[in-house]
């Protein structure tokens, strides 16, 4: 999308079990807001004005239109260009009356990864990749898997009393990947942010709001993870440290070793997370530290509604001096389409 304002309106499409919503339907849509988030399934609400005038009842509450259970897809963009932001489940009505004269409807529902927090299991898996527990589990659940291969060979990986989605984003913050379902695919992947920037915004170019802090409270300048091998009956010790940061997100110097700079080393020690090779403690410990390191400069911001904008994607910003302006990693992203339509964002950056 162009860095400039939109010069069309602000426009959205609603589309149930495959089908467009009627008019008198799409009138009636009072505000849209879609969250995608890395940690979490993303989210939808649809909020409709509810009280028919000619009958004085309720109206769209009553309806067939919106049975939980029911498919939603939902496009936002501008009058001739939509781009589908969210397409998934609905899983609640929210019904309201704010006053006596007006009645309110909100759709409530999620893309498909909630499915993955459906039921608690116990099991295991014995000489396997994450990659190929993701591609199992999206397996289970009618999914496509795009993933990427996450190299070690586990000996024995368990599933204790967790939902899908808890065990997969446990294994995938252990080796630096992101979990997210896009429609009925599953991608399971290393984390993005060293990867090419998506978008690009400044102030009078696409970015409306800006607020960041800069941190070096909990940044560390190594991560030891500390395991045992069962079978040579030895230590396991795992390190990473600041030059295992991939790239400095367009600034100067990443976290650990802004912080090793100024106050000496610092170190995190793990022992909660088993591990049982070498190979698996160097990638958990390597993993830890980006995350720790994503957390350097964390960032809030308002754009001109752009729903090309996804969590686990980069975007540069610009106009903010030389220590803020840079690439930033999008962990959540709030599309609202009301009066208007804005992006609200999250931000992590590693580096300043």
């Amino acid at each position: 999308m162009s860095q400039e304002a939109p010069a069309s309106a602000p426009s959205f499409a609603v589309r149930v079990n495959g089908a467009d919503l009627p008019l008198e339907a799409r009138v009636a849509v009072t505000g849209i807001a879609v969250e995608d988030s890395l940690d979490s399934a993303a989210t939808f609400a649809i909020e409709l004005d509810n009280w028919d005038m000619d009958t004085q009842r309720v109206r769209w509450s009553d309806d067939q239109l919106f049975q939980p259970g029911g498919a939603i897809e939902v496009q936002l963009g501008y009058v001739g260009e939509l781009t589908t932001v969210l397409v998934g489940e609905i899983t609640g009505l929210e019904l309201s009356f704010p006053d006596r004269a007006r009645s309110l409807l909100t759709v409530r529902g999620y893309d498909r990864l909630h499915r993955f927090r459906r039921g608690r299991r116990t099991r295991s898996f014995v000489q396997a990749k994450d990659s190929q527990v993701a591609e199992q589990v999206a397996g289970d659940l009618q999914l496509t898997a795009d993933v990427e291969d996450s190299g070690e060979v586990h000996p024995y990986l368990l599933q204790h009393n967790q939902t899908d989605l808890d065990f997969l984003l446990a294994r995938a913050r252990a080796i630096g990947y992101e979990l997210l379902v896009d429609d009925r695919t599953l991608r399971f992947r290393g984390v993005a942010s060293d990867r090419g920037r998506t978008a690009t915004l400044d102030f009078g170019h696409g970015l409306l709001t800006f607020s960041a802090y800069l941190s070096t409270a909990d940044q560390v300048t190594q991560v030891t993870v500390r395991g045992w091998d069962p079978i040579a009956k030895r230590a396991l010790v795992g390190r990473a440290g600041a030059s295992d940061v991939p790239r400095t997100m367009g600034g100067e110097q990443v976290g650990p070793a802004t912080v090793e700079g100024l106050f000496g080393p610092r170190t995190l020690t793990v022992v909660e997370y088993p591990v049982a090779t070498q190979n698996e403690a160097d990638l958990l410990a390597a993993g830890l530290l980006n995350e720790v390191a994503l957390e350097y400069v964390v960032a809030e911001a308002t754009a001109v509604g752009d729903p090309t904008l996804q969590a686990g994607s980069v975007v540069e910003l610009g106009g903010l001096g030389r220590r803020f302006s840079g690439l930033y990693y999008l962990t959540r992203v709030a599309h609202v389409w009301e009066d208007g339509f804005v992006s609200r964002l999250q931000l992590r950056r590693n580096a300043a």
